[in-house]
């Protein structure tokens, strides 16, 4: 099993490869969803899930008061110059006129009882500053997700399979990234620098600490359910009754 690393890069505490921060789960476990569902939205493991809900956990007044100044700027929204600059992008009446025509697919194909789209297509895609950059309004992606795979030569179509977000959320990011391409690329220049310094010493003793409570716990979660299993070894359904034996009694030869 490969070792679980978190690193603050400039957007928050996220997973080392990816760019999933403590502040993306942090709707989902409000919700009170499964860590294993949450994995599933963000492409990760459940181990990784459970080790962002462990540094939370650890550091639950300092995340918690991040968390809500970006819920504070969510909150007031993009500012009048910005909404002006995305009205005026032709992709922004090209989007909207595709979320129409996914509506009226949608009703027409209820109506007839088939299928239904996607609720994600459904929704009109709107970009958003949230105070991590610019984002898709319905999900923690920003435009800076989307750079390593570009460089990387992967197609909208591929970074859809990759991300959790539909091909058109894709083709909106990436085309933001045309119309703001030295702001953008200057910021993301400035998060791949402090990618590239590290974490301090005194977050990596934190995180050090973490990782090996983190550890402890797993062990002593792997152990129980081992036990669990031994118990429930005389049950092909897994079950156990209070009196039971472990070794049920043979049947009578008929």
């Amino acid at each position: 099993m490969n070792e679980i690393v978190i690193r603050d890069r400039g957007r928050g505490p996220e997973l080392a490869g990816t760019r999933v921060t403590v502040f993306d789960i942090i709707p989902y476990l409000r919700e009170g969803d499964h860590p294993t569902y949450i994995a599933a939205c963000f492409a990760l493991s459940t181990h990784e899930v459970e080790a962002l809900i462990r540094y939370i956990e650890e550091h639950k007044e300092e995340v918690m008061a991040i968390n809500a100044k970006i819920e504070e700027r969510i909150a007031r929204g993009n500012p009048p110059e910005i909404e002006e600059k995305l009205k005026k992008s032709p992709w922004h009446a090209i989007i909207k006129a595709r979320g129409e025509e996914v509506r009226r697919r949608r009703a027409a194909e209820e109506n007839h009882g088939t299928a239904a789209v996607k609720e994600d297509a459904v929704n009109e895609i709107v970009i958003r500053d949230r105070g991590r950059g610019p984002e898709l309004a319905r999900i923690r992606i920003t435009v800076f997700d989307l750079i390593p795979y570009l460089r990387a030569g992967e197609t909208p179509e591929e970074i859809a399979d990759f991300l959790p977000i539909s091909l058109d959320e894709v083709l909106a990011l990436m085309k933001y990234i045309e119309d703001h391409k030295d702001e953008v690329m200057a910021m993301n220049a400035k998060i791949e620098e402090r990618i590239a310094r590290g974490n301090p010493p005194e977050v990596e003793e934190k995180l050090k600490k973490s990782r090996a409570k983190l550890m402890a716990l797993r062990e002593e979660l792997e152990r129980k359910k081992r036990e669990q299993e031994a118990n429930h070894a005389g049950d092909p359904c897994g079950r156990q009754y209070p009196g039971a034996r472990a070794d049920p009694l043979p049947r009578p030869v008929e």
